[in-house]
């Protein structure tokens, strides 16, 4: 015999929690249509809100009202410990120059084997979220540790935007290293092609076009994204960058992509 109850499901659920409140739901017999709002509710709640792990993580970063741009999942290379020593050796390598007005030098064979690997390296230097200064090199030609040394006293005292860096300002600079994978061509036959095989957040990209006897070049860290999260406008800028207009195009130019592991300190963490 049907017991005339009438409970409104959304009480169940904070009260029972969603899978009690469900099945107490189906035994009590509630109405179609209760039991239909509680379903929905369940559905709505168990969608995935985030990914995260040790060495994955996926999030979403909302860019306009209509879409959601992914950024994909990438491996970690370092462990926190070898992130900690190549950002210390960053701080060192600026602090050496600043107080003893020499270039530190280092030894790859005091560090662990991974650290000594030959690869390329950026070194970023913040005030207040602004830039500072950044140094980095494309193409791997020294152990990590050396790079990351080099690249730190150039990005602090050889970046042609910036004045040198003063001992005053050190003390609020944060430092961001990223270091880079070989870089691989990407093959495309136009623009849009190029666009559609982007990933953002994760690319870096290097676009270049023959310009005479020379050759016009230039950069984006997969960083970038984050100030520039529309391929077409990432591309437009790169161009600017490179000394091209932003609309030009010609089936000269050529790309390649590479990732990044990037990790940063604040002033003070290293």
């Amino acid at each position: 015999m049907r017991r005339d109850i009438r409970v409104p499901a959304l009480v169940l659920v904070p009260v029972l929690g969603l899978d009690l409140g469900l099945a107490l739901a189906l035994v009590l017999d509630l109405d179609l249509g209760l039991l239909l709002l509680l379903l929905v509710l369940v559905l709505d709640l168990g969608r995935p809100r985030a990914c995260h792990d040790d060495e994955y993580q996926i999030q979403y970063e909302r860019v306009s009202s209509t879409r959601i741009i992914p950024w994909y999942p990438v491996p970690s290379m370092y462990t926190d410990e070898q992130r900690q020593t190549l950002l210390q050796l960053a701080r060192d390598a600026i602090a050496h120059e600043l107080y003893q007005y020499v270039a530190m030098s280092v030894d790859p064979e005091q560090h662990a084997p991974s650290l000594r690997e030959v690869r390329a390296s950026f070194v970023t230097l913040s005030i207040e979220t602004r830039l500072r200064g950044c140094i980095g090199t494309l193409q791997a030609r020294q152990p990590l540790v050396c790079d990351v040394v080099r690249n730190a006293g150039a990005a602090a005292f050889a970046d042609p935007r910036f004045p040198r860096l003063t001992r005053e300002q050190f003390t609020r600079t944060d430092v961001e290293i990223s270091v880079l994978s070989p870089s691989e061509p990407i093959e495309f036959d136009s623009e849009a092609d190029l666009l559609g095989q982007l990933r953002p957040g994760v690319d870096g990209l290097i676009l270049s076009e023959p310009s005479g006897a020379a050759r016009r070049s230039a950069t984006f860290l997969p960083a970038v994204w984050k100030q520039i999260p529309e391929p077409a406008n990432f591309i437009a800028q790169l161009k600017r960058k490179a000394g091209m207009p932003a609309d030009h195009w010609s089936d000269a130019i050529t790309a390649s992509r590479y990732t990044t592991e990037s990790f940063e300190s604040q002033r003070g963490d290293a």
